[in-house]
Order: structure tokens, then sequence, then C-alpha cells
């Protein structure tokens, strides 16, 4: 749900990330900082180090609170801030930790770049997390 009349009035606004079937509708912020997660309707995305694929993160008592319900074949799509639309799938879900630098599966491999998007959030406190990964469709 759309919280602010102009998603814009924050800077590094990226576009908004839409999963019709979890409910799901966030603004993406360019950024790894906790004052985007933190705010209401807001979500970081980010690339990290060199990897090609995106990470898009939240809380688990906000929007991504909805990511629990999201299963493989779920569609969505993200409208970038110039009105183009990429449309997305998510092809695996499981639980990982956040290790601190980065998102890791449960035998310890990083899982940042190995789907165009990768989303997460907190599971049972910041170091256990869900991982759903989304590739362009």
């Amino acid at each position: 749900m759309k919280l602010y009349g102009n998603d814009k009035v924050y800077v590094n606004f990226y576009g908004r990330l839409y999963v019709p079937d979890a409910k799901i509708d966030v603004a993406l912020y360019v950024g790894y900082s906790q004052g985007i997660c933190d705010r209401q309707d807001s979500a970081n995305i980010f690339s990290f180090g060199t990897d090609e694929g995106k990470t898009i993160a939240d809380h688990s008592n906000q929007e991504f609170r909805k990511l629990f319900s999201v299963k493989v074949g779920t569609e969505g799509y993200i409208e970038l801030k110039n009105g183009e639309i990429i449309n997305i799938i998510c092809t695996d879900i499981f639980n990982g930790h956040n290790d601190g630098v980065y998102i890791v599966d449960e035998e310890g491999n990083n899982v940042m770049d190995v789907a165009d998007y990768m989303m997460y959030t907190c599971r049972d406190g910041w170091r256990n997390v869900i991982i759903c990964l989304w590739d362009r469709i």
C-alpha cells in the first residue's frame, strides 16, 4: 500500500515492488542503510560488490512479513521510476543466514548473486532469514 503521496520524496528512489498474490506493495530505494529499511513503505535494493543480481531487503514486521506467503512460481513485478516494468517469478525459497556481510544458505554459500533478484527478511532475529530468489520473465 503506497504510504506516501510521492515515492520520490526520498532520495535514491528506484521504483516499486509488487507481488499481487502476496499483497506486497513497497517502494524500493537504492542503498543498504538501516534507515531505508526502517521507514514504512520502504525497502532496500542494492548490488553487493561485483554481484550482477540485486538484493531487496525489508523488515519482517513491515511489508516483507508477507514474503512468508510467497511460493515458487509466484509472479510479481517492479515498476521502475521511469515507468518501465520488470516482470519477475519466484524460482526458489529457503532458509539462510545473514552473516553480517553476505546472505548465505544453510551451507554458508553466498546467495546474493545467484538470481536476478534475491529478497530476504528476518525469521527469528536478524541472523536467521528467509530467502526468495526471483528471475526476470
